[in-house]
């Protein structure tokens, strides 16, 4: 049975110890909890909690400035994260929304996104060669396979060059 950490840095370093937080992801989810916590010990009260005091929130920002010191919270080592793991599979507004939701300065996303766009194009052939194995042969089949790719994030403009086939001069000078 796992243990309730009692104070807020400790609730801190058992989230990063499972995996990298953007500073407003770490923040959100440490309110959050706190917030549980004060609702809970208040329930024994029969009092109400509505939100979390000056002096909790100034703790927690207290304790992510600190972690940011010490490098332990880095928005830079979570966009490097997200690409790493995603941007083989996604297109860059796919990227960008999800960058986005880990709630990361826009300046820091498209630094990271201008790097990949270079590279939109052959990530699209990839996935829609994973995906499909020949070109669309009618209308229902072309949409089909443009909704796959605009949903993973590309671009109309890269889907209709994916899907016209100039993914075949690519593969045939990468050989």
């Amino acid at each position: 049975m796992k243990t309730q950490p009692s104070s807020i840095k400790a609730k801190a370093l058992r989230l990063l110890a499972q995996r990298d937080y953007s500073y407003a992801e770490l923040n959100a989810k440490l309110q959050k909890w706190l917030q549980t916590k004060n609702q809970q010990m208040q329930e024994d009260d029969a009092a109400t909690v509505e939100s979390l005091s000056s002096e909790q929130m100034q703790e927690i920002a207290d304790i992510l400035n600190e972690f940011q010191q010490r490098g332990w919270v880095s928005d830079q080592r979570v966009v490097e994260a997200v690409i790493y793991q995603k941007a083989p599979r996604l297109g860059q507004a796919r990227l960008r929304q999800e960058l986005k939701a880990k709630g990361l300065d826009e300046s820091v996303v498209q630094e990271a996104l201008s790097e990949l766009k270079e590279s939109e194009f052959e990530r699209a052939c990839a996935v829609w060669q994973r995906k499909f194995s020949n070109f669309p042969s009618d209308a229902n089949s072309y949409q089909k396979q443009a909704r796959f790719l605009t949903y993973r994030g590309f671009s109309s403009e890269v889907t209709r060059k994916v899907l016209a086939g100039g993914w075949n001069n690519i593969m045939e000078s990468g050989t």
